[in-house]
């Protein structure tokens, strides 16, 4: 009896394993290639968290992810859960590039950019209308988080949102040719530096 206790046990391991590599499968990476702007479409997860007590960490091996999303803007009406989201980004191109990752829901309250160092450690960039930003993301009407992406890799990019004002999620993966292009024709005509001020 004790024999096939045990052996009921590692079936069912096993068979939570295979589900949850199956769900972990569905989610590809998107592929960045020439284009200067893409939409998350296809690629974003997303999971709940009505504690808002869970670090980056403790959402890593977490199995009830919900995904993936095939909306380009996720709207999860107004809630007092902490949302957090995670996609893969794949640099196609030949050399290291730097992509931005646009979060184009000013009003969120906080937003936190989670990026894995190459020890390992997750490194954090936060922004949002009632916490300072910090210093690498750039000051535009959205929030612009970078990052450096070498050539043919892909990493893991997690994100904590919390918001009173309803929980919309537009996110764009921006070239660097698109926002330093921009940011020069509106500085030579208008002297501002705001890059964008609508989704397309």
């Amino acid at each position: 009896m004790v024999s096939l206790g045990k052996q009921t046990l590692l079936q069912l391991a096993f068979f939570i394993m295979s589900v949850s590599v199956a769900n972990a499968a569905l989610l590809t990476p998107l592929l960045l290639d020439d284009k200067h702007s893409h939409n998350l479409s296809g690629h974003l997860e997303f999971l709940t968290d009505p504690t808002c007590q869970l670090t980056v960490q403790q959402v890593v091996d977490r199995s009830d992810w919900s995904g993936p999303v095939h909306k380009q803007v996720l709207n999860l009406g107004i809630t007092k859960s902490a949302v957090w989201l995670r996609f893969f980004l794949t640099n196609q191109a030949n050399t290291t590039q730097k992509f931005y990752v646009s979060f184009e829901y000013p009003v969120a309250n906080s937003v936190t950019f989670y990026t894995k160092s190459p020890s390992g450690f997750f490194e954090e960039q936060h922004a949002g209308s009632t916490i300072p930003a910090s210093g690498r993301v750039v000051p535009d009407r959205h929030f612009l988080f970078p990052l450096s992406i070498e050539a043919g890799k892909t990493v893991p990019i997690y994100m904590r949102i919390q918001s009173t004002y309803g929980m919309t999620i537009p996110i764009r993966i921006l070239s660097d040719q698109l926002l330093t292009g921009k940011q020069a024709g509106i500085t030579q005509s208008t002297g501002h530096c705001s890059v964008f001020s609508r989704w397309f």
